[in-house]
C-alpha cells in the first residue's frame, strides 16, 4: 500500500464507504501536534475525522501534512458536535490537541478582576485598557470583542507574563 497516493490509501481505508459527516455542531479552533508517545500517527484517520466536521478533505490533508512537517497546527473546525470527542478521535490517531475557546465565549470582566483582588483602575492600568471600557464590560453594556476576549483569556492564565508582555517588560 506503500506505492499508493494518499487518496487511494483513504479510499482503500474507507472501503469505499461515503464519510458519516457531522450535521450539526459548533465551530472550535483547534492547535495539532504530532504525539511523540504514540506508537505512529494514522494519518488518514486523523484526514476523515477532520473531513467528517465539514473540513475539506484537500484542506485535511494539508493539515495533516502541516503539523508532521511543522510540529504544530492551527485549525478551525466548522462543526464539532462535542470538543471532547473530537479530540479524543484526533489523540487516538497520533495527536496531541489543545482547544482554542470559541469566538463569542461571554468573559466575566468584574470576576476576572475580583480573582486578581484589583481594583478597576488598577486593573485598567495594568494591562492598557481604558478604565471606561472597563466599566462598561463589568455593568455589561458592551461585551469585550474577539480581540479584546484573547486578551482577556490571556490575563486570567497568566496575569504577569500578559503584564509584562504589554508593556514590554523585564
Amino acid at each position: 500500500m506503500n506505492g499508493l497516493s494518499w487518496k487511494e490509501r483513504f479510499t482503500h481505508q474507507a472501503n469505499g464507504r461515503a464519510l458519516d459527516l457531522v450535521h450539526s455542531g459548533s465551530p472550535v479552533i483547534l492547535n495539532l501536534r504530532p504525539n511523540p508517545d504514540a506508537g505512529h500517527v494514522d494519518s488518514i484517520a486523523a484526514i476523515e475525522t477532520l473531513a467528517r466536521r465539514g473540513v475539506p478533505l484537500l484542506k485535511a490533508k494539508r493539515t495533516i501534512e502541516a503539523v508532521l512537517a511543522e510540529g504544530s497546527y492551527y485549525l478551525h473546525v466548522p462543526k464539532a458536535e462535542s470538543v471532547d470527542v473530537l479530540c479524543a478521535e484526533l489523540t487516538s490517531a497520533g495527536f496531541n490537541v489543545r482547544d482554542a475557546p470559541v469566538p463569542g465565549r461571554a468573559v466575566d470582566v468584574k470576576a476576572l478582576r475580583a480573582r486578581l483582588g484589583t481594583s478597576q483602575e488598577q486593573f485598567a492600568a495594568r494591562y492598557r485598557i481604558s478604565l471606561d471600557v472597563l466599566q462598561n464590560w463589568e455593568q455589561r453594556r458592551n461585551e469585550p470583542d474577539a480581540i479584546a476576549r484573547n486578551v482577556l483569556g490571556m490575563i486570567d492564565r497568566d496575569p504577569a507574563g500578559t503584564e509584562r508582555a504589554l508593556w514590554g517588560g523585564e
